[in-house]
């Protein structure tokens, strides 16, 4: 008899889940929370918020009917947002990340566009103006601009028919500027393609991985050797390498399950995990311990200076934000002094402070004079160079 009425009450139970999780279906089915099949169209600005804000409501209800009925010690709370990702269809649509299913790649909420003429002019005049300021000073100006992701992994037919346009346009900027540009954008996808695997970003976050920035650092080591030929390369032989599925994108940082996954489309930590079927190469290099670093933090920058006695006789320093930190595994071994100066991100807003602006445009002059670089890199994604650009030579025009 005890027995009957705990099978009575099992099956109670799972009639009570399996009817909250039809009402959630219907409620996303009834939301048109599936997006468009093809990626490559524009992302409307205000795209699904009421039904994400109504869907937000719903899974707080159905989290508390759930367990206090059924799930009394297991955390729920993700259970709405797993319940749209297998109900939609290829691709699903979250407030800030558009996921395909078909390889689980997480992509940034964000238009793919091509810089009209009038930024493409702006930022040859811009860098124009950067390397005379530069040359006067007898330093060489390199920019190395990240393509997007969306831009390694479109289908074939977009990236003929749009993204080439993009290295097509930096062949311009760099010939109208005469500044040495490298968007690794054709390396990148060769190398993804030569290797059979989404091994170039890391498909929960928005990230190179160490194979993807290695791409880049050959890329641009190579652009830098036809004005230096004896600048020294890392080979090889010089790295040691191990895999794992998970993300890392700096030293002092633990591997995780990928901010996208876990913040932006806000899913668990373990059904993250089941995503997870890549297996990375993360490098480090077997001179590391010849290799020292300082860093120091001010209002403009978190800066970091590298000495490695065996590298290039040789000054760079390094412009950018917080795009990709994995590259300071590779590039100090090519010069004897690096000075990374990370940017904060106010300076790539375009509602960014003028009298900050000015500020942070006479620190910069400052870093320039004291560490007095052979080579300055400008190391920046596709969307924040001509804001950079904009910004920091306003008061040079």
């Amino acid at each position: 008899m005890k027995e009957d009425k705990n099978s009575k009450r099992y099956i109670d139970s799972i009639i009570f889940v399996c009817t909250c999780f039809l009402l959630l279906l219907l409620n996303v089915i009834h939301n048109n929370v599936q997006v468009d099949e093809d990626i490559s169209k524009p992302v409307k600005p205000d795209y699904n918020l009421k039904v994400e804000k109504n869907y937000e409501k719903y899974s707080i209800n159905i989290e508390q009917l759930l367990k206090k009925n059924f799930f009394e010690n297991i955390d729920i709370y993700y259970i709405s947002n797993i319940a749209k990702y297998i109900v939609s269809g290829r691709f699903v649509n979250f407030k800030n990340v558009i996921i395909d299913k078909k390889n689980n790649i997480f992509y940034n909420k964000s238009p793919n566009v091509v810089y009209p003429d009038v930024v493409k002019n702006e930022i040859s005049k811009n860098l124009k103006l950067f390397n005379n300021d530069l040359k006067s000073q007898n330093i060489k100006l390199y920019v190395l601009v990240e393509p997007k992701k969306e831009m390694v992994y479109a289908p074939l037919y977009i990236r003929k028919n749009f993204y080439n346009k993009a290295i097509n346009i930096f062949y311009d900027i760099e010939n109208e500027s005469g500044v040495n540009i490298v968007f690794p954008l054709k390396n990148l996808i060769e190398y993804k393609e030569s290797s059979k695997q989404n091994n170039v970003f890391f498909k929960t976050d928005n990230y190179l991985t160490f194979e993807g920035t290695l791409v880049e650092y050959y890329e641009l080591m190579n652009k830098i050797r036809q004005d230096i030929p004896n600048i020294k390369i890392i080979e090889q032989n010089d790295l040691f390498s191990f895999l794992n599925k998970e993300v890392k994108i700096k030293k002092g940082v633990f591997f995780h399950k990928g901010a996208n996954c876990l913040i932006n489309a806000n899913l668990s930590e373990s059904f993250c995990d089941k995503l997870l079927d890549v297996n990375y190469r993360y490098y480090g290099n077997i001179n590391s311990f010849e290799l020292q670093m300082q860093k120091s933090i001010n209002a403009y920058f978190d800066e970091e200076i590298y000495n490695y006695f065996s590298g290039s006789n040789l000054k760079l320093m390094v412009l950018t934000n917080s795009l990709n930190e994995n590259i300071m595994e590779f590039i100090p071994y090519s010069f004897k002094h690096v000075a990374k100066l990370r940017f904060y991100d106010d300076i790539i807003n375009d509602d960014f402070d003028a009298q900050y602006k000015e500020k942070f445009v006479n620190a910069l002059k400052n870093e320039i004079n004291e560490f007095k670089p052979n080579i300055v890199l400008v190391y920046l994604d596709y969307d924040s160079l001509p804001i950079f650009l904009k910004n920091i030579m306003a008061e040079n025009k």
